[in-house]
């Protein structure tokens, strides 16, 4: 008796172990659809922005007007929803802000507000990716921007803050993609530096 009552708990044991593989085999596969949906959303959703990114790019193609950059930025922003995780995003984003915060230079307290908002997107995608050199040296590059335009706070001028990390950043920027033509546009004394360089990731 006691024989068959083992068998039978091992038998009933096999079995739970079969179906926790394919409860296991299922969620494996419900969890790659729900991510590929999401990948796939997020992607959609940045394509207008994408296109306006590469537009601007490109002299005389579209102008950078307050409802086309409008539009670009809250394109990214939703796919970000979808996709906080993906760096390219974050940067495009970025770039989104730091293009209007150029475009801005001549009302400081709006340029200050896009340039501090941009820096949060970039330190995101050099977060999500810490040896991509682009991330670094756009970080840099806000926060030169920042000390040239005057809108850093008293205390950070003080403190070194936006200085240290702009040169932290340049480092790292240089150590990770010393060749790379955004670092070098973005790093090196005398390069132009205007919108058209700036509207990409290369």
């Amino acid at each position: 008796m006691s024989v068959m009552v083992g068998i039978r708990a091992q038998m009933n044991l096999q079995r739970l172990v079969r179906v926790g593989v394919v409860l296991g085999t299922l969620g494996l596969v419900v969890w790659s659809a729900a991510d590929s949906v999401r990948i796939a959303l997020a992607d959609r959703a940045a394509q207008p922005a994408r296109r306006a990114l590469a537009a601007w790019r490109v002299p005389g193609q579209q102008p950078l007007d307050v409802a086309s950059w409008t539009m670009a930025r809250d394109a990214l922003e939703r796919a970000r929803m979808f996709a906080p995780d993906d760096p390219d995003l974050a940067l495009d984003l970025g770039l989104v802000l730091l293009l209007r915060a150029r475009h801005s230079a001549h009302v400081p307290p709006l340029a200050g507000a896009l340039l501090d908002d941009a820096l949060v997107a970039f330190r995101d995608a050099a977060r999500l990716r810490p040896v991509w050199a682009q991330a670094w040296a756009y970080i840099a590059h806000s926060q030169r921007l920042r000390l040239r335009l005057g809108v850093v706070t008293p205390a950070e001028r003080e403190a070194g803050t936006a200085n240290g990390e702009a040169e932290r950043s340049a480092v790292l920027a240089r150590r990770y993609g010393p060749y790379e033509p955004v670092v070098r546009r973005l790093l090196e004394p005398g390069r132009p530096q205007d919108r058209h360089a700036e509207g990409g990731r290369g």
